[in-house]
């Protein structure tokens, strides 16, 4: 206690030290000019930097200036939408000139996460040609101004932030006229709160940059890493990932690109394979094509799952896919459709190589089967809405490029349209021939598909013509019994077996 109590002074005046060191600090930066706090409203990820002035002779106009830490082929930055996609943004997007000094500025808009439109001939966008150029290390800084009220995305004059988005592409900008020419997709991009500093002085009076681009420090803004320097070996290996990542994306599923695996498998060969057991299962050979189909179309989605896996490991702009919610909601559906197809596949195997034709449709079994039966179809129902929700999703998250987002879409929309009318078309036709077979004193849907259904093992069939058929008694079950023997007995001297007895 003796000893506690002769230390108890030097804790007290450590502590008031402290205070008072946290008192000056605070002071200080409270006294700093304007200008010298600029820094600290910066928004930067690991690429580019950006900040936004007011300044007091120019009240009605607001400077955006966006300083790249790598060489790169353009800068982009959108506000006015979405604070996490391109949807209703004003698009700025900017990019050297050929000699190196100044820039030039493109003003654009996009209704999805695709190639931005031209939406206006004039652009609203003025480049601060002293504060715009490409350095001798290749990095670029572009300065631009706009309006305040711009009708685009207008800004309040009394504003302390605004919500940005920003991307940068690592390629050249193809074209001269800046509202035609034709950008390569981003490699990076982000969103945050930029922060408006408002300073003394006009826009001309606050110089230019010095030769070199400034590589500021500032708010980190989300889905970024930030590393100070980049070499042009990680430089290559970039572009290098982005190209492969590219490539497996298209694989996976980007039909806009070419892309033959995932947009095939659920536009194409599942709603092929189960329209046709809906429309023709009064056809003996409908099952041999329903499941090969079916299984191509679950083989190419783990193919197109393979690729999405490793292509998100290549992903040069990872962290910003983390923060999407439309990536983790494409990647939950997914991972979803995956396991629902593992499921509906053994369910198929379930019904095929567990039916049995002689089965008293009371026994539990029997129950089992027709049950099952009426779940796969249902199931398949299901994998086939959620698939072209995915697929939707997969447009959304990763884009339309080059083409522009109302083609792809409007390709995807009138596909959708199509199958869904075949679908109900199709179902109207096949109860419309059920009637005319039926007052034609015919063979009605069900008896035109007992030969079909008994060659194609399908127990549904077999319940429905037990409930509508009555057993006789136990004569006929002893008689079921004995031809099941007969046909075990054919089965293990070489014979057909299963399909001599079923025909």
């Amino acid at each position: 206690m003796v000893l506690f109590s002769q230390k108890k002074p030097f804790y007290r005046t450590g502590y008031l030290v402290t205070v008072v060191l946290s008192v000056l600090s605070a002071s200080t930066t409270l006294l700093l000019p304007i200008s010298a706090q600029a820094t600290s409203s910066q928004l930067c990820s690991g690429q580019v930097c950006i900040s936004a002035t007011i300044y007091s002779q120019e009240p009605n106009t607001i400077e955006f200036s966006l300083s790249s830490k790598l060489p790169v082929g353009w800068l982009g930055l959108g506000m006015g939408g979405l604070p996490s996609g391109m949807t209703g943004n004003d698009l700025a997007i900017c990019w050297p000139t050929a000699t190196g000094k100044g820039a030039i500025i493109s003003q654009r808009a996009a209704a999805h996460n695709g190639q931005p439109s031209v939406k206006t001939t004039s652009v609203a966008f003025q480049v601060q040609t002293n504060k715009s150029m490409l350095s001798s290390t290749k990095l670029f800084t572009c300065t631009y101004s706009r309006p305040l009220n711009l009708t685009t995305s207008p800004i309040a004059s009394t504003a302390k932030a605004i919500n940005v988005i920003f991307a940068v592409g690592l390629h050249a900008v193809q074209g001269t006229d800046p509202q035609t020419a034709v950008l390569q997709k981003h490699t990076f991009t982000g969103t945050g709160s930029l922060t408006i500093v408002r300073t003394e002085g006009s826009s001309s009076g606050a110089g230019g940059v010095n030769g070199t681009s400034a590589i500021m420090s500032g708010n980190t803004a989300s889905g970024t890493s930030d590393p100070s320097v980049y070499s042009q070996a990680s430089l290559d290996e970039i572009l290098a990932n982005e190209a492969l990542y590219s490539q497996l994306v298209k694989a996976h599923g980007k039909f806009s690109d070419g892309g033959l695996l995932m947009s095939i498998a659920f536009l194409i060969l599942f709603p092929t394979g189960a329209f046709i057991v809906r429309f023709f299962s009064h056809r003996p050979e409908v099952f041999r094509f329903h499941r090969p189909i079916q299984v191509l179309g679950f083989l190419t989605v783990i193919s197109a799952f393979t690729c999405i896996i490793v292509a998100v490991s290549k992903n040069p702009d990872s962290e910003s896919e983390k923060d999407s919610p439309t990536a983790s909601t494409h990647a939950s559906v997914g991972l979803f459709l995956v396991c629902a197809l593992l499921l509906q596949i053994l369910i198929g195997v379930f019904i095929f190589h567990a039916f049995n034709p002689s089965r008293d449709i009371r026994t539990t079994m029997a129950k089992a089967h027709l049950v099952s039966t009426w779940g796969h179809r249902a199931w398949g129902y299901l994998i086939l809405l959620t698939g072209f929700t995915q697929v939707n999703l997969g447009l959304s998250r990763y884009g339309q490029w080059p083409l522009g987002t109302e083609t792809i879409w409007r390709a995807y929309d009138t596909w959708v349209v199509m199958v869904i009318a075949v679908f109900f078309l199709g179902s109207a036709f096949k109860m419309w021939r059920t009637r005319q077979q039926t007052r034609a004193g015919g063979k009605g849907e069900w008896d035109s598909r007992e030969s079909a259904l008994k060659v194609n093992n399908d127990p549904y069939h077999h319940h429905q013509q037990q409930q509508q058929q009555p057993r006789p008694g136990r004569r006929a079950a002893l008689e079921d019994d004995q031809y099941e023997l007969q046909a075990h007995s054919r089965q293990s001297t070489g014979g057909s077996g299963r399909e001599e007895y079923i025909r």
